[in-house]
């Protein structure tokens, strides 16, 4: 069973897993949460959720997100939520974490906190729709070299982390009306 370590104020203590740097990646399963729920959390960390296979639900402030296999959820800042599932079943997923701190410069101050304040508190992620998908593959590829660390791989993990970045910054700078909880569709640019 996978547990979660929590503040007084619900906030997670994340155990970030890669030297030196504000990252952790975990593949877990529906199974390694016997209650079908975890525990409901916030960190100031981005949180991306890729389902690996079958289904989930994520619950972000309180609304119920369904999600897919090939889907992915990004959580901003600071935002309440945890996964969850109606029914014991067989899903996998990856978890992708890290501190927005780390491609926060002088140079990219402004793009940063325009992510963190100006965009909503999560999107929903689909494989079809080719600027998230581009997004769905930089998580990916940021999650592999965490996984393996080999060679320059903190060069890697910053390459990706800044084009991450700059993927989300610019999916908000394309928003055409206020932005409507559970549809990340509604931003323009998506095919």
């Amino acid at each position: 069973m996978y547990t979660i370590e929590l503040m007084d104020n619900k906030s997670e203590i994340i155990r970030y897993n890669v030297p030196h740097m504000p990252i952790k990646v975990s593949a877990s399963r529906q199974e390694d949460y016997p209650s079908l729920s975890v525990v409901n959390h916030w960190h100031n960390d981005f949180e991306f959720i890729y389902v690996c296979r079958g289904t989930m639900w994520y619950s972000v402030n309180g609304e119920p997100c369904p999600l897919e296999e090939g889907q992915m959820i990004f959580v901003n800042s600071g935002q309440m939520h945890y996964a969850f599932w109606d029914k014991p079943c067989n899903c996998e997923f990856q978890c992708t974490i890290f501190h927005p701190s780390i491609a926060t410069h002088e140079s990219t101050q402004e793009q940063m906190d325009y992510i963190l304040h100006n965009s909503p508190p999560y999107l929903i992620l689909h494989p079809e729709v080719l600027s998230e998908k581009e997004l769905i593959d930089l998580v990916l590829e940021l999650y592999r070299s965490a996984q393996k660390q080999e060679g320059a791989y903190a060069l890697q993990l910053y390459s990706c982390i800044y084009r991450i970045c700059y993927r989300l910054w610019e999916k908000m700078q394309n928003v055409v009306n206020p932005w409507e909880p559970n549809d990340s569709k509604q931003l323009e640019g998506n095919a």
